[in-house]
């Protein structure tokens, strides 16, 4: 059944639920939003998560030339 939703054709009930929440069913999944306001749901999130060991790293001062983590405790150097 071949039907027209909100101006997009449908070929299948997946297409037909797409058009009603105003996407493009004929675009590839993953194609970024169209059109002013539209953003993505990874906008303003960090490309990289530090958790763990890693996560004292972010407080610490790296200017300072301190060891800033406890003693025992190993350090990480990053070359990027």
């Amino acid at each position: 059944m071949v039907s027209v939703v909100n101006g997009y054709t449908c070929f299948t009930s997946c297409d037909v639920e797409a058009a009603k929440q105003g996407r493009d069913p004929g675009k590839p999944i993953g194609t970024p939003p169209d059109g002013p306001g539209k953003k993505s749901g990874f906008d303003k999130q960090p490309a990289t998560v530090f958790g763990a060991s890693l996560q004292q790293l972010l407080s610490t001062d790296p200017s300072s030339g301190s060891n800033a983590s406890a003693p025992g405790k190993p350090t990480v150097d990053l070359l990027v």
